[in-house]
């Protein structure tokens, strides 16, 4: 387990190795003097708040004091021209500090704390950095006002004290970004002041984070035990498996996995199909016992189909849990109610969880690029990606409603028109927020409380309508799935025939290769006996000559005498 070890402590130290500098918009300021305009304090503007990136350090500049602090000189490193800032904080739009923000840069804080202690194995560990963020909310708490230069200055100067870094260029130099608030569309003159000061404190997060992996890695190397799965993940490398499956050339494989009963009922709303990788891996993934691997990987540059491929499990997924739902005598069948170990009041007693054979269905994207994610979020309810689909049933031209299509507008929050409720993104409380908003108290048009208010779908109709197309579509597949039989089957029957045309095509040339033999055999014969009539001829002329000179050739029994 030693190497093992040693693979996760370097993956957990090399976490921390990460710049970051705040990427500059429209709205970008840069103050590295007290002349310098500050924007809250020229102008506050409720809808916006102000993320505060503290510091600008040449990452060589770290280097190059990291390889002194330890005695060392490395010319054939690499000069680094990236840029770090040294911290992170937000202020809401009267520049007042917005409680537990702060951030320190890890790569700031794990390169000082290197020099520092002049040692290249100094422990590097998150809860140190956690307590230093704690300390520093405290302090910038302790403002209780809106923050001027001054103020910034003396933030900037109390981290460095307290990373112990002191380079020659340490002159403060700040970033301040501009950040809305709310998304302008959503803000209304029934948005209260309050409202909007609790959308502040929601939203903590700078664009500079701490990394996913630092903390799972950290628990992973404490608590990993050789039984563990992920053993054979680290170590596989080093011990490649000896099983398998190179399923593009293995051909067995891609039959298996192209069967019929393999593909998913449900099909995301498109003109296009998957190609056959794309098909091989969403069969896989979406198998539930027959690929014993327990994790999934696909893997593919950008613009090979990933997302495509995510779009038909989540169709898949769909029609799965709809068929499970169909199960339920009512709808509220589907909901658990628990209690709360400790209510608030009468009102709040208990809460509904959804049965957890429909949780299985749910679908979390994630990734260290929240851009990303978001944007697979977002694409996904888009109308005019699916108004061209076979069936036409996503056009919201033909179709107003298709699936919550106005709260997905809502949520979405922008010119672009929305087909359905399919995808939303989460992570951070103010993304929650915004969905229990637009699913729940939204005002501008309809939300889940005014949905079935007046009149309420028949369950039992809605559940024989899904139960009568399921069963259409397991004909269809069943059709598809005999014509594959018949096929394999007259492949087969092809395949015999062949065989014994093969046979009989082999039994023929041996047959011919016997009669040529014969045909030679019976040849040879003739010569020889050819041969035997011109040696009793010869015999003939020789007796003949032999008696006309008096000369008998006696040849019996294996005697011969000449007889004169």
């Amino acid at each position: 387990m030693d190497k093992i070890n040693n693979i996760l402590s370097y993956w957990y130290n090399l976490e921390f190795f990460s710049p970051f500098w705040p990427e500059k918009t429209q709205h970008t300021v840069f103050i590295n003097s007290a002349n310098k305009r500050i924007p809250w304090i020229e102008k506050s503007e409720a809808e916006y708040t102000y993320d505060i990136y503290l510091g600008k350090i040449k990452s060589q500049d770290l280097i190059m004091a990291m390889l002194g602090s330890i005695g060392e000189k490395d010319d054939t490193i690499e000069k680094d021209s990236s840029l770090s800032c040294i911290c992170a904080f937000k202020l809401a739009s009267d520049g007042v500090y917005i409680e537990e923000s702060f951030s320190i840069s890890a790569f700031v804080w794990a390169m000082a704390k290197i020099i520092a202690e002049k040692n290249l194995r100094t422990d590097l560990s998150t809860v140190e950095i956690d307590k230093l963020n704690s300390e520093m909310n405290d302090i910038l708490m302790s403002f209780g006002k809106k923050l001027e230069y001054k103020d910034l200055e003396k933030i900037y100067n109390i981290v460095l004290e307290k990373i112990l870094l002191h380079l020659e260029d340490n002159a403060f130099f700040a970033v301040i970004n501009r950040k809305p608030n709310r998304k302008k569309n959503e803000m209304s003159k029934d948005d209260s002041k309050q409202r909007l000061q609790e959308d502040e404190k929601n939203d903590n997060n700078t664009d500079m984070l701490s990394s996913f992996y630092t903390s799972d890695i950290d628990m992973i190397r404490r608590k990993i035990h050789k039984e563990d799965k992920i053993v054979k993940y680290i170590d596989a490398l080093n011990n490649p498996s000896t099983y398998r499956v190179e399923i593009d050339t293995d051909v067995s494989q891609m039959k298996k996995w192209l069967a019929p009963e393999k593909y998913p009922f449900g099909k995301w709303p498109s003109k296009y199909s998957p190609s056959l990788m794309q098909q091989i891996a969403i069969n896989i993934g979406i198998s539930n016992n027959e690929y014993s691997g327990g994790i999934f990987s696909v893997n593919g540059p950008p613009g090979t189909g990933k997302t495509t491929l995510l779009k038909e499990i989540i169709a898949s997924n769909i029609v799965e849990r709809a068929l499970l739902l169909s199960e339920y005598q009512r709808p509220d069948d589907a909901f658990l109610q628990r209690n709360f170990d400790s209510h608030e009041n009468d009102h709040l007693k208990y809460y509904y969880q959804p049965d957890s054979k429909l949780v299985k269905f749910g679908i979390i994207v994630a990734s260290n690029n929240n851009a990303a994610v978001e944007s697979i979020s977002k694409e996904l309810p888009i109308a005019e990606a699916v108004e061209n689909s076979n069936t036409r049933l996503f056009d919201i031209e033909k179709n107003k409603e298709i699936y919550f299509t106005d709260m997905a507008k809502t949520l979405m929050g922008s010119d672009e028109e929305c087909w359905g409720l399919i995808s939303a993104r989460l992570g951070k409380k103010s993304n929650i927020d915004e969905l229990k908003q637009a699913l729940w108290f939204n005002k501008k048009s309809v939300n889940l409380q005014q949905l079935y208010k007046e009149e309420q779908p028949d369950w039992e109709q809605a559940k024989e309508d899904f139960i009568n197309k399921y069963n259409e579509v397991l004909n269809y597949r069943n059709l598809i799935q005999e014509a594959v039989e018949n096929t394999n089957k007259h492949d087969q029957i092809v395949q015999e025939y062949n065989d014994a045309k093969n046979e009989i095509s082999t039994a023929k040339r041996k047959i011919t290769e016997q009669e040529n033999l014969i045909n030679r055999k019976i040849e040879e014969q003739q010569n020889i006996k050819h041969q035997i009539e011109m040696l009793t001829e010869n015999g003939n002329i020789l007796q003949t000559f032999l008696l006309e000179k008096g000369i008998f050739l006696l040849i019996e029994k294996g005697f011969a005498c000449i007889e004169i």
